[in-house]
């Protein structure tokens, strides 16, 4: 598309999952990748084209950038005949894509170090592959990890219940949301809670509008509650002690998906944590107007530099 043209370089591969899923990723080497790989791990409903911006910036950083499609999202295989449903029945599947896809496509054909690279549900997923495989990347980068998913108006207990209930009455592939609330490609700008830029807005709308297999709607019963178990998993104090991998999180300071509080709480419990708040940024840091971005990249050039050892520009 003309306004995402992809970095150039790249090339687009599968990769099949022993019970036959196929994942889609994409790999840029670089022209010397002086610095190592950086895995992107995208969140819930993303796919690989929505970060070619981002990809290219980390390109011009000296870096070999690796992007994939989660299972049931982008054009890796969806786990139900609705394309437009989002499913899954444990996060542990995630965890074991990602980990699969690293050890067969990348470590063979990518520089090292490995840096890691997570938005949302990615960089919640990336945190459960760093307590897993402990030394599997140098580093790691998570943009508003999901630690608790925001609620409101519904209090938290009765959200978990609800959901619960839900799976039990309806079954794990029912979703709570239908009509147009259940339609990707119906969003409005002034009512979305991702971002404040319009233009980044209107090109994430144009890229599931020029290719309709993209879309991705709400989450199914399966998928909430194994996102409630999930999140219960790394919010443990026990557990995210055994997380040792150097870790930056930025925090959206205007976050209305993912509970702030809660973000800042996994920061002080990991044994490598450091965080930083983007003011006014929404969900989406790095979808977000130039100035939120600009904090973000001075933090990660700072972080990355200090941890992989290098002279940042």
């Amino acid at each position: 598309m003309d306004n995402n043209p992809a970095p150039a370089g790249g090339r687009v591969a599968f990769l099949e999952m022993p019970d036959g899923t196929l994942l889609r990723y994409a790999i840029w080497p670089g022209e010397a990748a002086p610095h190592g790989t950086v895995i992107l791990v995208p969140g819930r409903t993303e796919f690989i084209e929505k970060y070619f911006e981002t990809v290219g910036e980390l390109l011009g950083r000296g870096f070999a950038v690796a992007v994939i499609d989660l299972r049931g999202q982008g054009l890796s295989t969806r786990e139900r005949p609705d394309r437009l449903k989002g499913h899954i029945l444990d996060f542990q599947t995630y965890v074991d894509d990602l980990a699969h896809w690293i050890d067969a496509c990348l470590r063979p054909n990518l520089p090292q170090p490995f840096v890691m690279l997570g938005h949302s549900m990615g960089a919640h997923i990336a945190l459960r592959y760093l307590h897993d495989h402990a030394g599997g990347v140098s580093c790691a980068v998570m943009t508003a990890a999901m630690t608790m998913i925001q609620s409101w108006p519904l209090s938290r207990g009765f959200a978990r219940s609800a959901v619960k209930f839900g799976r039990q009455l309806f079954g794990p592939n029912a979703t709570l949301v239908s009509g147009s609330r259940a339609n990707p490609f119906i969003s409005r700008f002034d009512e979305n809670k991702l971002t404040h830029d319009r233009g980044r807005f209107d090109r994430m709308q144009s890229l599931i509008h020029a290719d309709r297999d993209l879309g991705l709607g709400p989450p199914t019963m399966g998928w909430l509650d194994a996102a409630i178990r999930s999140m219960d998993l790394i919010n443990r104090p026990d557990y995210l002690a055994k997380i040792a991998t150097p870790i930056l999180l930025g925090i959206p300071a205007e976050d209305q998906v993912i509970d702030v509080a809660s973000q800042r709480r996994l920061a002080q419990l990991l044994p490598n944590g450091v965080s930083f708040v983007v003011p006014g940024a929404q969900h989406e840091i790095l979808m977000e107007t130039d100035g939120c971005r600009d904090v973000f990249w001075q933090h990660f050039d700072a972080f990355i530099g200090d941890q992989l050892d290098f002279e940042t520009a």
